[in-house]
């Protein structure tokens, strides 16, 4: 029953801190949003993430594969990396944002692949990337 309680709490937590991101983004304030996703990714997943945007494919996937992050985790650090993709891809296509892109869908990718649970949400933001990367 606590490891229960503790998922809830775990799974309330990253949900209060995507719906936070998207009210900076909605408001315009990309800063605000920016330094939040990267406080957030130091707090929860213990990793500084213009290190995580600067790690190349195959460290990456390395990443995923260790058993350094739970599913939950996984799932935030694909929402912070599509998140950012997307508040900055307004009209630009740069290396930084196809990067970001390229590794939300691989971690979208990897829980769709693990994780027993389906998620429409998950896949059609699989098949929205795909587009954008397209």
């Amino acid at each position: 029953m606590l490891s229960r309680d503790i998922l809830v709490r775990e799974t309330q937590l990253f949900v209060a801190v995507i719906a936070k991101l998207l009210g900076f983004k909605k408001a315009g304030q990309l800063l605000l949003a920016e330094k939040y996703i990267h406080d957030k990714s130091i707090e929860f997943l213990k990793v500084d993430f213009s290190a995580l945007l600067a790690l190349e494919e195959e460290a990456f996937e390395k990443l995923l594969n260790d058993d350094k992050y739970n599913s939950k985790e996984l799932y935030l650090m694909s929402e912070l990396l599509f998140e950012y993709a997307q508040m900055y891809s307004k009209g630009d296509s740069s290396a930084e944002i196809r990067n970001a892109y390229k590794k939300a869908l691989t971690a979208f990718e990897y829980l769709e692949n693990t994780e027993e649970t389906y998620s429409l949400e998950r896949a059609s933001k699989i098949e929205l990337i795909r587009k954008i990367l397209k």
